[in-house]
């Protein structure tokens, strides 16, 4: 064998997620946009985690987009996904977008948490 290994959807996941924790947004988002051109097709986790690395980064735009684009490709976000893009509008005092961020994810009948509503409420101390 000649020892290579061909990464999975859960592999890119943790990377991702790595980079988040690592505040390396920009890694994060290109390991994202990777996954793609290795013909993976990005689940939720992956998502979340590029999303989680925006907030991290305070690329709020970027993140609001990443969910845009992802429900085009008809993958779904989950309130973990909501609760990031809240939290990164927050940080960037973008509390319009918090709030729309919020509704969307009520207007996808998703149960939001105590993490939800603290992240919009942050948001909107501005």
């Amino acid at each position: 064998g000649t020892g290579h290994l061909n990464p999975d959807v859960v592999t890119f996941s943790c990377c991702i997620s790595a980079c988040a924790q690592g505040h390396r947004w920009e890694e994060a988002l290109a390991l994202f946009r990777r996954l793609r051109t290795r013909g993976l097709r990005p689940d939720v986790v992956a998502l979340s985690a590029a999303v989680s690395a925006c907030e991290k980064g305070r690329r709020w735009q970027m993140a609001l987009a990443l969910i845009g684009e992802a429900r085009r490709h008809e993958l779904r976000p989950n309130i973990i996904t909501y609760d990031a893009a809240i939290s990164a509008c927050g940080q960037s005092e973008q509390w319009a977008q918090a709030l729309a961020a919020l509704q969307a994810a009520e207007d996808d009948r998703l149960t939001r948490t105590v993490v939800t509503y603290n992240a919009s409420i942050q948001a909107c101390s501005w």
